[in-house]
């Protein structure tokens, strides 16, 4: 069975970890707490076959949105936001999520070598054909990595 959670937030207070629904009087902002508990849930369901990702809970349309002193659901502009991106950051080229390029990507690639019916990878420069374009893309990266989170 597949679960995708249809909604994950955490406050920036202290005491969010043990109950983020919960919403004390004069709370003391607490932007780590946030962030650790992002670290937690990533890091334990990750690599987990049955969880397929999460809608994040509260992303705000003003780019200037949260900040250090802001104590609300948003990660923007918090140490949560930079747990979010190094959980999510990829690499073009790396077809099995393995954050690197290397011949098993290749391999991958190969399966949808002059498809021309494919939206996103491998189609990595969106023109809704997979070819000499996109497989130059994934070669500018061959043997390129990225730390894990």
């Amino acid at each position: 069975m597949n679960v995708m959670f249809t909604e994950v937030g955490y406050s920036s207070y202290d005491g969010a970890n043990t109950q983020p629904w919960h919403w004390p009087a004069i709370p003391p902002v607490d932007v780590g707490e946030q962030a650790d508990c992002y670290e937690a849930l990533l890091s334990v369901c990750r690599n987990r076959p049955w969880w397929k990702g999460a809608f994040w809970w509260n992303w705000e349309t003003d780019p200037n949105a949260g900040g250090l002193s802001d104590m609300g659901f948003t990660p923007q502009n918090k140490p949560a936001e930079q747990v979010l991106k190094d959980y999510y950051i990829t690499i073009t080229g790396d077809m099995n999520d393995d954050r690197k390029v290397d011949h098993y990507d290749v391999s991958l690639f190969a399966d949808y070598w002059l498809d021309q019916s494919v939206v996103g990878w491998p189609d990595f420069n969106n023109d809704k054909k997979v070819n000499f374009m996109d497989f130059a893309l994934l070669a500018s990266n061959w043997q390129q990595s990225i730390p894990p989170p």
